[in-house]
């Protein structure tokens, strides 16, 4: 099992989910739009429309998978 140590914040209403994964790097899930946004110090760093395409927890957890391990090299920085 895998175990992420970071901060989510869920917009109910706007349809998102935030993921704070390090003071630099949040990643949001906007359900409305269907787009994975990625940003680092305050910057989209990349844009992800998975609109018609199949999206599962698995792939979410792939996508954080990926940023806690750049974290390690941010947190070198």
């Amino acid at each position: 099992m895998t175990v992420f140590k970071h901060e989510t914040v869920f917009d109910t209403a706007g349809r998102t989910m935030e993921f704070k994964i390090h003071n630099r790097l949040s990643i949001v899930v906007d359900f409305a739009n269907y787009e994975i946004i990625i940003f680092k110090d305050g910057n989209v760093i990349d844009r992800t429309n998975f609109m018609g395409e199949p999206f599962t927890i698995t792939d979410l957890e792939m996508v954080l998978m990926q940023a806690h391990k750049s974290c390690e090299k941010l947190s070198k920085v």
